[in-house]
């Protein structure tokens, strides 16, 4: 049963429209200032489980030992839900990651940060950052030809 709970949570504002781009780009950063103890929790407790693929906002509630409701209450001010929350970390970890291994499969980023689909995975990460995770990945990645002195160079797309 929970587990069709985390899947009729659903966004008020579906990836691609106007107003999930906007966000993605602000609210969930708000967040992390907070002085709020359920936001502090809720945020510990989220990059503790972020690599979950099931994490869902009941589940979040459950190991919190608070109802889903108290928590979608505490982010109201923020111009976030859970749900959107969760995203922004999940795309964040994977940024990160691109950037200092860039030698990893995109996939395997995707996956390791929870995410269970490459394409869902590459098209919000497109909508947050404004490009798709290859393109930053191969912005980060060393050609054979560096060497350590020499700052890192694009490789020409193979396509």
């Amino acid at each position: 049963m929970a587990e069709r709970a985390c899947a009729l949570e659903q966004d008020p504002h579906p990836v691609g429209s106007d107003s999930s781009k906007s966000a993605l780009e602000t609210g969930a950063s708000e967040v992390g200032a907070s002085a709020n103890p359920v936001i502090r929790r809720l945020l510990a407790c989220l990059e503790a489980e972020l690599c979950d693929p099931d994490l869902c906002p009941q589940r979040l509630a459950q190991r919190l030992r608070l109802s889903v409701r108290t928590l979608h209450a505490a982010l109201a001010g923020s111009g976030t839900t859970v749900a959107r929350l969760m995203l922004v970390r999940r795309l964040d970890r994977c940024r990160a990651l691109l950037e200092a291994e860039p030698e990893r499969r995109i996939s395997e980023v995707a996956f390791a940060c929870g995410f269970n689909d490459a394409a869902h995975f590459s098209r919000t990460f497109k909508a947050r950052f404004g490009m798709a995770p290859r393109a930053l990945r191969d912005q980060n990645r060393v050609t054979p030809a560096d060497t350590p002195g020499q700052s890192r160079t694009l490789r020409s797309p193979s396509r």
